[in-house]
């Protein structure tokens, strides 16, 4: 891995990773950098549904900060509920112009009964 720390470019090694326990959708990497200190990275990972193959990654940005990562899931995770309820609106919206209209409206009909 590669790292740029003060315009310098470092290079380290991945120790370990996983998912970090507790939190759900966070991704923790420990890295070596050359002079042997060690830093755990968090990021936001998600797969859902879509993309050219069925199945689309969401990922954050790599943070040494976990409540950065916290953040960037509940702005990811809230942009995801706004797109839901829009579909699900435009999809309403969409039904209800294309439903049959009546060929006379009642009024028109009662007109012509009584004529």
């Amino acid at each position: 891995l590669k790292l740029v720390f003060r315009g310098l470019l470092i290079m380290s090694t991945c120790l370990r990773q996983g998912w970090l326990e507790g939190e759900e959708h966070i991704i923790y990497r420990d890295l070596q950098l050359q002079d042997g200190s060690i830093i755990r990275k968090y990021q936001f990972s998600m797969e859902v549904h879509g993309g050219p193959y069925g199945v689309k990654t969401l990922k954050g940005s790599s943070t040494s900060s976990l409540e950065t990562a916290i953040a960037d899931r509940q702005f990811r995770l809230s942009t995801m509920k706004n797109v839901q309820s829009r579909t699900k609106r435009i999809e309403r919206i969409r039904q209800k112009s294309n439903s049959p209209s009546p060929a006379r409206s009642p009024n028109r009909a009662k007109f012509d009964d009584n004529a």
